[in-house]
Order: C-alpha cells, then sequence, then structure tokens
C-alpha cells in the first residue's frame, strides 16, 4: 500500500513540475481531484487511485499537457476582446482557441503531440461506446 501511494505521489509531482514547465508558469497550482473552492486552482485535473491505470494516466497526460499549452499561448484579454456575441459561436471560438494552442505546442513538442492524441482517442472511443450502449 505505502508503495503504491509512493508510486501515485511521485507521478502526480512529475506532472505538477512537466505542466510548470511548459507553461512556463512557476506558481501555477494544480489539483487533482473535485474541485475546491477554497483555493484557488489554475489547474484541476482527475482524481486517480493507482498510477499504474493506463487510461487515467493517459487521460491526465493528455489534459495536463493540453492545459499547459493553453496556460503558455492563451491570451485572456485578446480571447475576450474578440469573442462573439452568439452562444453558438462563443463554444466554437473557444474550442479553436484550446485547438490552436494544443497545435502550437504539438508542433514544437512531439511528446505533446502523442499525449493529446492519446487523450482525444481515448474521449473519443468512450462517446462511441457510450452512443452504442444507448441504442
Amino acid at each position: 500500500m505505502y508503495k503504491k501511494s509512493q508510486e501515485n505521489e511521485l507521478f502526480q509531482k512529475s506532472i505538477k513540475s512537466t505542466v510548470k514547465a511548459i507553461s512556463e508558469k512557476k506558481n501555477l497550482n494544480i489539483f487533482f481531484g473535485d474541485l475546491d473552492k477554497t483555493k484557488k486552482q489554475d489547474i484541476l485535473l482527475p482524481s486517480f487511485n493507482d498510477a499504474s491505470e493506463k487510461n487515467k494516466i493517459m487521460r491526465i497526460r493528455g489534459m495536463s499537457d493540453s492545459a499547459s499549452l493553453k496556460k503558455k499561448f492563451h491570451n485572456t484579454k485578446i480571447h475576450q476582446d474578440l469573442r462573439p456575441e452568439i452562444e453558438n459561436h462563443k463554444k466554437i471560438y473557444d474550442e479553436l482557441e484550446n485547438l490552436r494552442c494544443e497545435v502550437l505546442g504539438s508542433s514544437k513538442m512531439p511528446g505533446i503531440k502523442k499525449n493529446i492524441g492519446e487523450f482525444l482517442e481515448l474521449e473519443l472511443n468512450e462517446e462511441v461506446e457510450n452512443k452504442i450502449s444507448q441504442e
């Protein structure tokens, strides 16, 4: 049990340091688990019980890389100034901004491209499985 706990702590520590290095923001607050409104949370990632849970680890890596790139390349002021008024257009605009940040980082760092690609593949597979099970 202690070994598993230690592995989980090491994994969290490695994710946190990677996020800070990629984003070039050393003072980010990164948390795993549920939203805690008492803390300033710059990046919130899913909790996990076991660092050997392959799909959960792939999800966390992809999400953390994506969040890191957004912290690095996103400009909130410019984004808000140019954001459309219509709700559906806002959603598309926001998704395109996330994609822009991911593409900028992925083109420079192949490991990030792999992590985000695996994360998106997991998401897509889960969505397909959910649709099939609902039929």
